[in-house]
Order: C-alpha cells, then structure tokens, then sequence
C-alpha cells in the first residue's frame, strides 16, 4: 500500500509551500518552485500570469501540484515552472494543424503526453 502524506512547513509563522511525501520520497510542488525560482524567472511567470488572467473576466487560474491550470469552462492552457533549464512551459489547448510551429519554441505534445490540457 503507498501512503500519501502533506505537511505544511511554516517559516515565521507563515507557509513555506506544501511538500507532498509519498514513499518517504519528498516532491516540491510548482508552488514551490515559482518561490525558489530566480527574479528574472519570478518576473516571467508574473508577466505571463497576468496576461492570462487579463484574456477576459471569466478566466481562471488554479493551482495544482506539478502545474498552474488558466480556465474558462476547461482547462485552455497549463503552466510549468522548471527551475533547472529557467524555463516555463505554456501547454495551450490549440489543434498543431491550425497553426504554424516554431522548431525550438513550439511543437506538437498531442501523442507525447503531459500533465493537464
């Protein structure tokens, strides 16, 4: 049987960001890594956060553990932070087919596989 634990850490009497064990492995959280990130990194997702939220009143954004969801109805886009390559990684809800892909910036993930959209 695998157990699943959530602690939350406080650091000043404030949460530090919720660490999910499981297996006595520990997982940081996106939360955790936008906290960690660097300012220039920090500022990025900000900027991007923001004009998401800005795409119209009816937008949404919701935390989860490996990603940020921005939604209407559905999911439309989801949201990597990874602190290793300094990169955020924008999944967007949009058929490859209807659009013109950048090597090195854009590609098809619809027979790979990813977290949410």
């Amino acid at each position: 049987m695998n157990a699943t634990t959530v602690q939350t850490v406080y650091i000043d009497d404030e949460p530090a960001g919720i660490t999910h064990k499981t297996n006595n492995k520990t997982s940081k959280t996106v939360s955790d890594y936008v906290a960690q990130a660097n300012e220039t990194l920090t500022d990025r997702f900000e900027n991007l956060k923001a004009s998401m939220i800005a795409l119209g009143d009816d937008v949404q954004m919701k935390t989860l553990k490996n990603y940020f969801a921005f939604k209407r109805i559905k999911n439309f886009a989801c949201v990597e932070v990874h602190l290793n390559s300094n990169t955020i990684l924008l999944y967007l809800k949009v058929d490859p087919s209807t659009i013109s892909l950048e090597p090195g910036f854009t590609r098809d993930v619809s027979n790979i596989g990813h977290y949410g959209t």
